[in-house]
């Protein structure tokens, strides 16, 4: 092992003097195979890809540093942390295009549509009434009455056309666990991993944020949970110091 490892530092010195002395190139000390993407086939729904002819560009923001726009956020935590009292108002300062906690400036392009999705909490007992107390904009949030027939599942279509026809510039799913279907076991990575990409995906595809809140058991990952509930809490603060009166 260490006469290799002698011989690629050898190789090393030798290409770095030939660069040096202007005699090659650093990209000529590379294979042409390795240079040239299109000698390795395409994969099923994939293909590679070269970092050189990829165009950087800055990450879009809903509430910076917290929520990008375009991409999928988790907030994650026990029960009773105030998951969706933060997930209420922050469809309330949506709704109104009011400027979040810590940030000068109002949304951009003004308000926008919220869908909020959940399988916790009665709409007319609980949602609507979180949602008044907060003074949201209630003609920009949508939600979903679930049929007997057809399940809501992130890779159904209907999730799909759910925030299409919203417009929604905000996604709230509460909780995760609900909407993964039935053979989906979240803590199969395996699993997990297409769900999440095709969640991304239409992040991407419509411009909007997509917030999962994931529910942890009170019994599980007890020293992890302790940070979140740390941040839940400087949230929550946030929210209510900036809106007073307002937090649901």
């Amino acid at each position: 092992m260490s006469a290799a490892i002698e011989e690629i530092k050898k190789q090393i010195t030798a290409n770095d003097t030939k660069i040096k002395s202007g005699g090659t190139s650093s990209a000529s000390c590379i294979s042409p195979d390795v240079l040239d993407a299109s000698n390795v086939p395409n994969t099923p729904g994939g293909h590679l890809v070269k970092m050189a002819e990829i165009e950087p560009k800055d990450v879009s923001w809903l509430w910076f540093p917290y929520i990008p726009l375009g991409k999928t956020t988790l907030m994650r935590g026990d029960p009773g942390q105030g998951k969706t009292s933060i997930s209420l108002t922050l469809s309330s300062i949506v709704s109104n295009g009011w400027s979040f906690p810590n940030s000068k400036d109002l949304i951009s392009s003004g308000p926008g549509n919220v869908l909020y999705i959940t399988a916790e909490d009665g709409l007319a007992d609980t949602i609507v009434p979180r949602l008044i107390k907060a003074k949201a904009n209630m003609d920009r949030i949508f939600s979903y009455q679930e049929g007997t027939d057809i399940q809501l599942t992130f890779t159904s279509s209907i999730f799909e056309q759910l925030i299409k026809d919203s417009k929604a510039k905000l996604v709230i799913v509460d909780p995760i666990q609900a909407y993964l279907g039935s053979n989906v076991d979240g803590h199969r990575a395996n699993e997990i991993r297409p769900v999440m990409r095709h969640i991304g995906a239409l992040a991407e595809k419509y411009n909007c944020s997509i917030i999962l809140i994931e529910l942890v058991h009170p019994l599980m990952h007890r020293a992890k949970t302790q940070v979140l509930r740390v941040y839940i809490v400087v949230w929550a603060v946030l929210i209510q110091r900036q809106l007073p009166g307002q937090f649901c």
